[in-house]
């Protein structure tokens, strides 16, 4: 297996404060063993092609899997997402998008649920942290037995309204 650089960069926010909860957040998972997880490539391209992508963009897709072997989101689920700013596109095939208003939480939810949805289907761990809604959810990690039961965790906090300022 190939080595692959970390890249991380933490910078101080003064008077910010980040959200506390109740109970201790357990590590997301051992990385060293999250880089072992097989991806399922095929998983992968059958996800890609029922979302109508292009071969070409298929093949960039499945080798970033494993060039970037984890990856991490940080949503922002603040109370100023609900604003109606937000654009969306909708349909079943290329011909057919339309590009629909909505909430910059409906475009921040429909492209995580996009990647949820990568991440379960080609065994591509991705760490998901919403600023205030809920500790982070790793899916994507076959070797997990709970990897099924977090990603409807997570699908369940895309469908619920943000609030709570950002803490950023």
């Amino acid at each position: 297996m190939q080595s692959n650089p970390v890249y991380a960069e933490a910078v101080p926010i003064l008077g910010a404060t980040a959200p506390v909860w109740s109970e201790a957040v357990p590590p997301a998972a051992n990385p060293s063993s999250i880089l072992l997880v097989e991806r399922n490539e095929a998983g992968a391209r059958e996800f890609l092609s029922g979302c109508k992508w292009p071969g070409g963009l298929q093949d960039t897709l499945v080798k970033n899997l494993t060039s970037i072997p984890y990856r991490v989101f940080i949503c922002d689920d603040s109370g100023s997402m609900v604003a109606s700013d937000g654009h969306r596109l909708l349909g079943n095939s290329p011909q057919e998008m339309v590009m629909v208003q909505c909430s910059r939480w409906g475009e921040l939810a429909a492209s995580l649920q996009f990647h949820a949805n990568l991440s379960l289907a080609a065994n591509a761990p991705s760490q998901f942290r919403l600023l205030n809604g809920a500790p982070p959810i790793v899916i994507g990690n076959s070797s997990d037995p709970a990897n099924r039961e977090k990603y409807n965790t997570f699908l369940a906090l895309l469908d619920s309204t943000p609030s709570g300022e950002t803490p950023l």
